[in-house]
């Protein structure tokens, strides 16, 4: 009873903390933005007009330094890569896993400083991942009463919570994006903390409402086939988004430019898209309520749509930093607005709001892999059951065509660039982690001379009660392998006495690598029969030890159990 009463206590407490903790970090986040947003926006001393066309070329002077001080922030930092949502996946996967909290701060500071600055990047998955740095924080300053997961997901969830005034959405995109599992232990203080931050928010700072739904609930029985046809071409919009921020990225890396380079190469490229074209700009919440507004032409929201898909991707590969989800909630909606236009076009009328929302809900549930998050954003921020209905049925088409064409997220495609693949479960990634070495058997095995005749080595095994011996060198380096009955039947054949042992060795062994996973291990030895296999340094052929199919299964149930510890 006691301990139950110290588990519910520090719950509360976990959430309470990360709650408040949360509110104010995003509140200040998107604040702060929006502050120096409209002081950029208040500076037209610069504004000329060009064949009718109003520029200002204050943009790029702001984007210039804010490109700077991510570059000063950088070496400050010395951070080779920022640190994304992908990394908060991956740690939360790992119980023994911690975030780097100077890198992920850092982070943090730069996706501030390029969102104030006008570049086309968003907030969210610096916010998200800031949650995570704070939970890997305290969980190292606690000593652990929680579960890396669970400190991770009181973060996560606070952010989402905070950033949209969404608390249920801020739960269930920490368990479905981030620790993609529920367990009774982790909801309570998740969702303690979700609630927390969305109360707090207001509280402090006052109910803001990000976007303006203001229409009729769509019909769902007409708007059905609609509904179905155009998530898929969400979906597809959701793929060429991804793979052109994967192409900007992997021009930056072919280039041979220094990242200093690329980064004042990003602002000025968006910077003088967005002096002609402002709304690609920031964050894109007020664009997103213009696009609501249905008074843009076809070749507005055509223009916006690419742009805003061009500039997020040269941004975020060359050196300025932000999230994908704002970008991902504006293209949705401009692609919405322009399916329900073309629509309307050839006489089905009434289905702009419907696909707008929906399209908003679909690319950015596609993008960072949570579905029923983007569906509860919607239908918190609504209070429509029927617009969340719709949005579900363009999400669930969405997401199957970028699963089927790119992944299951932006993040998860990160992480599988870096040879992590989560979707294996947390066991079979521990095994990818864990080196096979914490399982060898350093003196377990037979070894003989090399020198020595066969039917000394026959009567040495046979001593042993062994099948196989190993042939070592000086400085215990490994020769080969010879099996006792092979020697037997050498024996039987004619006089061994003085047959040297080395001419018996198996030809080709299988042998691991001392580098090797339990995961590869496992997967090099599932055809192996025999009594053990050597485990050597490739570097020096030092035998290391040996390892039986035993330890691998015993490896393999250890590490299974211990995820399913952490998920129940």
């Amino acid at each position: 009873m006691k301990s139950l009463l110290i588990d519910l206590l520090r719950s509360i407490g976990l959430g309470v903390v990360f709650g408040s903790i949360m509110a104010v970090v995003s509140s200040g986040f998107v604040l702060g933005v929006l502050y120096f947003t409209g002081l950029r926006g208040r500076m037209d001393f610069m504004q000329s007009e060009i064949y009718g066309i109003s520029l200002n070329p204050i943009v790029i002077l702001w984007l210039l330094l804010a490109a700077s001080l991510v570059v000063m922030t950088r070496r400050l930092a010395n951070i080779d890569a920022w640190q994304t949502p992908a990394d908060s996946i991956y740690a939360a996967h790992l119980p023994d896993s911690l975030l780097d909290h100077k890198k992920g701060f850092a982070s943090t500071l730069a996706a501030f400083i390029s969102a104030s600055g006008g570049a086309s990047v968003g907030q969210y998955g610096p916010l998200v991942h800031f949650g995570g740095v704070m939970g890997s924080l305290f969980r190292r300053v606690t000593g652990g009463i929680f579960s890396m997961d669970v400190f991770i997901g009181c973060g996560v969830a606070g952010a989402i919570s905070a950033g949209f005034g969404a608390p249920i959405a801020g739960i269930v995109f920490a368990h479905e994006a981030i620790i993609k599992h529920f367990s009774l232990r982790a909801i309570a203080p998740i969702a303690i903390s979700s609630i927390t931050a969305s109360a707090m928010g207001q509280y402090l700072f006052g109910s803001r409402q990000l976007f303006q739904l203001s229409f009729a609930p769509p019909e769902l029985i007409s708007s059905l086939p609609f509904l179905i046809g155009c998530g898929i071409v969400f979906g597809l919009v959701a793929v060429l988004f991804m793979v052109s921020v994967r192409f900007f990225v992997s021009i930056g890396k072919k280039s041979g430019l220094s990242i200093t380079t690329l980064t004042f190469s990003a602002a000025l490229v968006c910077g003088s898209v967005g002096m002609v074209f402002p709304q690609i700009l920031g964050l894109g919440t007020e664009t997103i309520n213009d696009v609501f507004a249905q008074e843009q032409t076809y070749t507005f929201l055509f223009i916006l749509l690419f742009a805003k898909i061009a500039m997020t991707a040269v941004c975020l590969g060359w050196g300025l930093f932000g999230g994908v989800f704002s970008p991902a909630l504006l293209i949705g909606a401009t692609s919405g607005m322009i399916s329900g236009k073309l629509l309307a076009g050839v006489g089905f009328v009434g289905l702009i709001p419907v696909l707008s929302v929906g399209g908003l809900a679909a690319v950015s549930a596609s993008i960072i892999g949570a579905p029923m998050s983007a569906v509860l954003i919607v239908f918190e921020l609504s209070g429509s059951y029927e617009f969340s209905v719709a949005a579900m049925i363009c999400v669930v088409m969405s997401t199957l065509v970028s699963y089927l064409l790119f992944g299951h997220s932006y993040f998860t495609r990160q992480l599988m660039d870096r040879q992590i693949d989560i979707t294996m479960g947390r066991g079979h990634l521990r095994m990818t982690e864990l080196p096979v070495t914490k399982y060898v058997r350093p003196s377990d095995y037979l070894a003989v001379d090399g020198t020595s005749s066969v039917d000394t080595a026959i009567s040495n095994m046979v001593t042993a009660q062994v099948s196989e011996a190993y042939i070592i060198g000086k400085a215990n380096t490994f020769i080969g392998k010879v099996l006792l009955f092979k020697l037997m039947a050498a024996q039987q054949a004619g006089d061994t006495n003085t047959v040297a042992l080395a001419k018996m060795v198996e030809p080709n062994p299988l042998v691991l690598d001392k580098e090797s996973s339990v995961a590869s291990a496992i997967e090099t030895a599932s055809d192996f029969v025999g009594e053990s296999i050597p485990v050597v340094d490739m570097s020096t052929q030092k035998l290391e030890g040996v390892i039986t199919e035993a330890d691998l299964l015993q490896a393999y149930l250890e590490l299974q159990n211990d995820a399913r510890v952490i998920e129940n």
